[in-house]
């Protein structure tokens, strides 16, 4: 596991700004690390945020699980067997679990939305 120190909060919190809009307080932030039992992710994190595609797949299944924990009540038909966990909608997710999840999205970030 990664070791929480500020620069890795800093580094998490600015991804999770630059990447998804989301001003992350640092006690979630922590909780991002500590899903990274096996450094998919933190170790890759720039000063500004930026990721490849790889550490941000990661990055994003960290942020879900600690904004939307829990299974999503509706199934996604992409993929067939039950879903342990929320995911981001891919281009052949059903219609109904887009809606699913975009309403527990802004429900989970409506107070963490950076202000313009």
């Amino acid at each position: 596991m990664a070791r929480i120190s500020k620069r890795r909060i800093a580094r998490v919190v600015a991804t999770a700004r630059h990447n998804f809009g989301l001003d992350l307080p640092s006690a979630v932030a922590r909780k991002i690390i500590k899903w990274d039992d096996d450094e998919l992710f933190v170790k890759e994190l720039s000063d500004n945020g930026e990721l490849d595609t790889a550490p941000l797949d990661y990055f994003s299944m960290a942020l879900l699980a600690q904004l939307m924990p829990g299974k999503p009540f509706v199934q996604d038909e992409l993929i067939s067997h039950p879903l342990e966990r929320w995911h981001f909608p891919l281009i052949a997710s059903s219609a109904e679990y887009c809606k699913a999840f975009n309403k527990e999205w802004r429900n989970a970030t409506k107070h963490l939305m950076v202000k313009p």
